[in-house]
């Protein structure tokens, strides 16, 4: 077996499961992977988090004004306006908690 020839079909595989991986979508997607399937990467959309109203937050979401996505799309940064109890705050800023999985849905 030549070693050079062991290693270019190696390379092939992971290259391979990477496209693989990069197109998998996980059970309890973060922020990103939600924004992705949206239209313009999920920029004027609602996004909020699952606990705010069982915590006495109804009316409690961030609207995307920015998205600044990685390659791969499944993490990056994002700002946005934060509507707290039906009061937006002033200002866009960046939104935290977006890579935690399963924590956002779309309104």
């Amino acid at each position: 077996r030549d070693p050079a020839t062991m290693a270019s079909k190696v390379a092939g595989q992971f290259a391979h499961m990477k496209n693989v991986a990069a197109e998998f979508v996980r059970a309890k997607p973060n922020l990103f992977e939600l924004a992705k399937q949206l239209p313009q990467y999920g920029v004027g959309s609602r996004f909020t988090r699952a606990r705010w109203e069982h915590r006495g937050a109804p009316d409690s979401y961030w609207t995307v004004m920015r998205m600044k996505p990685k390659a791969s799309g499944r993490a990056g940064r994002a700002w946005g306006q934060l509507t707290w109890k039906g009061e937006a705050k002033e200002g866009v800023r960046r939104i935290p908690g977006t890579m935690k999985a399963g924590i956002w849905r779309v309104l």
